[in-house]
């Protein structure tokens, strides 16, 4: 008989911590193809268990809804970008080129 108290864990899966409308704690996250949700067994006696997974089959999204969010996360990398484009611009615009930063007041005399 093996040991298993030293064996490498391996991640299953990663489960987000929610609250219901109510109240009441659960966890939910995906397994491959199916979304799993555990909710707290609040009528547990001593020794049974204190939650209960269940799997669901994964609900696709509509095409339309897909694509919303496609056109959503586009037009906000765009307007991310825009906003890099023109921080990059205006750091060009101000910044002195190199060699030429000093003031320019001793070069100017009374002709």
């Amino acid at each position: 008989m093996s040991d298993r108290t030293n064996a490498p864990l391996v991640p299953l899966a990663g489960l987000y911590e929610n609250t219901s409308k109510n109240g009441n704690r659960y966890f939910s996250g995906y397994l491959g193809k199916a979304r799993v949700v555990m909710f707290e067994n609040r009528d547990a006696k001593e020794g049974e268990p204190g939650w209960t997974l269940f799997v669901q089959e994964r609900q696709e999204k509509p095409r339309e809804a897909r694509q919303g969010a496609a056109a959503g996360i586009a037009a906000r990398d765009a307007t991310a970008n825009a906003a890099r484009v023109a921080t990059a611009k205006a750091k060009v615009r101000t910044a002195p080129a190199p060699g030429f930063d000093d003031s320019i007041d001793d070069l100017m005399g009374p002709y």
